[in-house]
C-alpha cells in the first residue's frame, strides 16, 4: 500500500510550528506518529488533507483556528477565587492543567492563565485554539488496518500498541 487511504495505518514524522516559527511539537528524535486514517486521531482536517497523499511524500501544511482547535472561546475563561481550589491553591502555577467539573457534571481540562493573591484566571480552551497551525510532514509507512485496529481504535507496532 503507497497512497494514504481510510483505514490505512499511517506513519509520519512531523514537526508542528506556530505563526512565528516555534516549534510546538515533533518527532524528531521520536518514533514516527502512527495513526489510522479516517477514525479522527489527527485534527480531522489535518486527516483530510493527508488523504491520498503517498509514501516518501513531503508536505507542507497550514490550519487556520477553525481548521485546528478553533477560535478563543471567552466564555470558557473564569476567574474564580484562589480559595475554591482548597487546599491546593497555592500549588497551582501558570500553565498548571487539571480537570473541573461544572454544575451539570460535566468535566473538562482548564489551564491557569492567570494568578493573583486572591483570584485565578482559568482557560477552557485547548492551548493552541485561535492559533494558526503550521505542519511540516513525512509520510513514511503505510499499511493497511487490520481489523482489530480499526474496531479497538489501536495501532500495532510490533509488540507495543499506540492507543489515539
Amino acid at each position: 500500500m503507497n497512497k494514504i487511504i481510510n483505514n490505512s495505518v499511517v506513519e509520519i514524522d512531523y514537526t508542528l510550528k506556530d505563526c512565528n516559527g516555534n516549534i510546538l511539537d515533533s518527532t524528531k528524535n521520536r518514533d514516527p506518529l502512527a495513526y489510522i486514517q479516517g477514525h479522527n486521531h489527527l485534527i480531522p482536517s489535518l486527516e483530510k488533507k493527508l488523504l491520498g497523499k503517498n509514501i516518501g511524500e513531503s508536505c507542507h501544511i497550514m490550519l487556520a483556528p477553525k481548521d485546528a482547535y478553533g477560535e478563543i472561546n471567552h466564555s470558557i475563561i473564569k476567574t474564580i477565587p484562589k480559595d475554591d481550589l482548597g487546599a491546593d491553591k497555592d500549588k497551582v502555577q501558570i500553565g498548571t492543567q487539571f480537570q473541573v467539573e461544572d454544575k451539570h457534571g460535566n468535566y473538562s481540562i482548564v489551564t491557569a492563565v492567570k494568578i493573583t493573591d486572591k483570584d485565578i484566571t482559568l482557560d477552557g480552551n485547548h492551548p493552541l485554539a485561535g492559533q494558526t497551525l503550521y505542519f511540516e510532514i513525512d509520510i513514511v509507512k503505510i499499511r493497511k488496518a487490520t481489523n482489530e485496529e480499526i474496531s479497538h481504535g489501536h495501532v500495532h507496532n510490533g509488540d507495543t500498541c499506540q492507543q489515539n
